[in-house]
């Protein structure tokens, strides 16, 4: 046996009452779906700070130390003084236009 029911009218339209228009005022809380958000953010944030402190040594490295080396000496194939050293990037054309690095010394010579 089945046993079907009828939808009320108000289910159908609710804005409607016996054929006249029913104008409902609006909700007077406002404001409360920031409030919900502020709460949860409230009980999480110590639960997650604590995770942090925890898990944070197993996820990263930390590892403080000093980095030496040798020192490098790098040496010119004559005398001369460098005042200025352009690299292929100043030049308009680009990496890939052929053009080259110069550098100036004060013999007046380019290499």
């Amino acid at each position: 046996m089945k046993v079907t029911y009828q939808a009320a009218a108000k289910a159908q339209q609710p804005t409607r009452d016996q054929g006249l228009k029913v104008d409902y005022a609006p909700a007077k809380r406002g404001g409360m779906k920031w409030r919900w958000y502020l709460l949860l953010l409230l009980v999480i944030a110590p639960v997650v700070l604590l995770l942090w402190v925890l898990l944070r040594p197993s996820l990263f490295v930390l590892a403080p130390g000093i980095l030496t080396s040798e020192p490098l000496e790098m040496r010119a194939m004559q005398k001369g003084q460098i005042i200025g050293a352009f690299s292929a990037a100043w030049f308009s054309g680009g990496a890939g236009s052929g053009a080259r690095a110069y550098s100036r010394c004060r013999s007046g010579r380019q290499h």
